[in-house]
């Protein structure tokens, strides 16, 4: 029934292990090669009482009101891969073949990439996050392909983030486990971790005592890419900056980075989460197009004047390329002369990011259009 799940990745690192006593969140999207990923803005809403919303296979009830979000996402599923919202949450998911799948996965229900999303719309906290997730997973259930052009149906794994924890969220069927991150490093691939330590879990788990969550859901190996990863992360560990944890992303022999010919990184992100006594904003870096080490990571900030444009967005379903997915597209393969030239483009982005999140003085104006901007410069270059 179920495929090999294309390759996820997901990181976190908190003090120690990361500087500036800030909180790094990070996600590769791994996919086929063909498929295209675009970033989207989605301001605040509010919506009236007893409205439904339109996931990519149900309706759910919708709530009072929706935080403004950034998406990381296929444009066919209403769902993302990851995002961010603009209380400092971030989320994203990375599926998982679990031995409890079944014939009723392949109903369509609520999808991983659905709950990424109702998660960040909904949740000012990580922790208020992973109980939505939670709830709505025990409410609707999960199920429906993944993938547009075949059938393929997982369970799900999240990292879920904030300005002062994380938390990383196992599911198998009914049955979930979670684990709290106060400190240190963290890392989720296409496999169970969870064991039998856990701060959270299903009533279904409870019932049946203190057992084995990943040794009784795991079907086959565990992902090689999760110790490989961990390896990279442990040896950043007390110096980790943005910069590190973008090396991380675009590190190929641990398998982290996809660029082919099967699968590839489609899309890549990085959030800067500062802590909640500062008033430096958080910062989201997103690539926007495929295989991380031939992108550039640009930088967003949530604002109350965001203007977003739309180079990022697709322009349907069927049309799925956007304007700064075509540049790139004909550039791809790049000389090594483009390539620096866009690594010096990404390093004026990154020197911008570190003013801003020790504190300078930055006009707001200059954030509301950030990422517009950068995308621009981006495309002239191509």
């Amino acid at each position: 029934m179920a495929l090999s799940p294309h390759p996820c990745d997901a990181f976190v690192a908190l003090p120690p292990a990361s500087v500036d006593a800030v909180i790094l969140f990070a996600k590769n999207a791994g996919n086929a090669k063909e498929v295209i990923h675009e970033v989207i803005y989605c301001p605040p809403t509010d919506h009236a009482s007893g409205s439904k919303v339109k996931c990519t296979y149900i309706e759910v009830e919708q709530v009072g009101h929706c935080n403004a979000v950034l998406l990381c996402k296929t444009p066919w599923m209403w769902g993302a891969d990851m995002g961010a919202n603009d209380k400092g949450v971030c989320i994203g998911n990375t599926p998982v073949v679990s031995k409890a799948l079944g014939d009723a996965d392949k109903e369509g229900k609520l999808t991983g990439p659905d709950l990424v999303r109702l998660g960040l719309e909904r949740a000012n906290s990580a922790k208020e996050a992973l109980d939505i997730i939670t709830s709505l997973h025990k409410r609707h259930g999960t199920g429906g392909s993944c993938c547009e052009e075949e059938s393929s149906v997982f369970h799900d794994i999240y990292m879920i983030a904030d300005r002062k924890e994380a938390w990383v969220l196992e599911t198998a069927g009914k049955d979930w486990v979670a684990e709290q991150v106060k400190e240190g490093i963290r890392n989720i691939s296409n496999s169970y971790t969870i064991h039998t330590k856990r701060n959270a879990e299903s009533e279904s788990v409870k019932a049946n005592g203190d057992f084995d969550f990943a040794g009784t859901y795991q079907a086959g190996t565990s992902s090689s890419r999760y110790e490989a990863a961990k390896e990279l992360l442990n040896k950043s560990s007390g110096s980790l900056d943005v910069k590190g944890m973008i090396n991380i992303l675009r590190d190929q022999s641990s398998g982290v980075c996809q660029s082919g010919p099967d699968h590839v990184t489609v899309g890549s992100m990085v959030s800067i989460l500062t802590p909640e006594s500062s008033n430096a904003p958080c910062v989201h870096l997103v690539t926007a197009t495929p295989d991380p080490c031939q992108s550039v990571y640009k930088p967003f900030v949530f604002t109350k004047e965001t203007s977003f444009g739309n180079y990022t967005v697709s322009p349907s379903k069927t049309d799925a390329k956007h304007e700064l997915y075509k540049h790139h597209e004909k550039a791809r393969d790049q000389s090594n002369e483009l390539k620096e030239m866009m690594r010096d483009l990404e390093q004026m982005g990154l020197d911008g990011v570190k003013e801003v999140i020790q504190g300078e003085e930055v006009t707001v104006s200059e954030l509301n259009a950030l990422f517009e901007d950068c995308v621009e410069s981006e495309m002239k270059f191509y």
